[in-house]
């Protein structure tokens, strides 16, 4: 499950559910808004379910990670969970489980053919209810075009926008020190 879904996004922006003009940037901008904010932040990964693995193996054909010796189902992680793959070459990203056993998990997403000796890492990843705002509001200051005017006045109307800077800085409560 993403961060957000197209229909939170909608209605916290308030944008009619009727109203399919933006689907297709909003649902292109929630894949990328969110790994920009697990990178930014590096506070989802549940600290104590993930797995350590060597000798993976990544399948495009059926969007699977294999391993020859991983119990994945000992690490604690679960069909529907979200997980957050590194150390690969090609598929550090986040994935959803669609089904899980002991060597093999299958993702919801698409997987690069990669077989990896490297040290990869799986953390399983739960997102706070209270990002969705603020990934929202990230989504709408992605979509607006005049992003360099910081405020604008037409008669009795005025707008204000936020700067690059500023929407960025929304982002620092939710900031957590990786762990080990």
């Amino acid at each position: 499950m993403p961060i957000t879904t197209k229909e939170e996004v909608k209605e916290l922006l308030q944008i009619p559910a009727a109203d399919t003009s933006k689907d297709i940037l909003i649902d292109s901008l929630i894949v990328k808004v969110q790994d920009f904010i697990i990178r930014r932040i590096n506070n989802f990964a549940v600290p104590y379910v993930y797995a350590e693995c060597y000798g993976l193996t990544f399948t495009a054909s059926d969007k699977s990670i294999n391993s020859n010796s991983q119990q994945f189902l000992e690490s604690g992680l679960d069909q529907g969970n979200n997980i957050l793959v590194s150390g690969t070459y090609q598929n550090n990203k986040l994935f959803s489980i669609a089904t899980i056993t002991d060597n093999k998990i299958t993702v919801n997403e698409t997987v690069v053919n990669e077989e990896s000796s490297l040290r990869v890492i799986i953390h399983k990843v739960e997102f706070t209810e209270d990002i969705k705002l603020a990934t929202a509001d990230f989504i709408a200051f992605k979509m607006n075009k005049e992003k360099t005017v910081k405020s604008r006045s037409l008669g009795d109307h005025s707008e204000s926008f936020f700067t690059q800077q500023e929407m960025l800085a929304e982002f620092s409560s939710f900031r957590k020190l990786q762990w080990d």
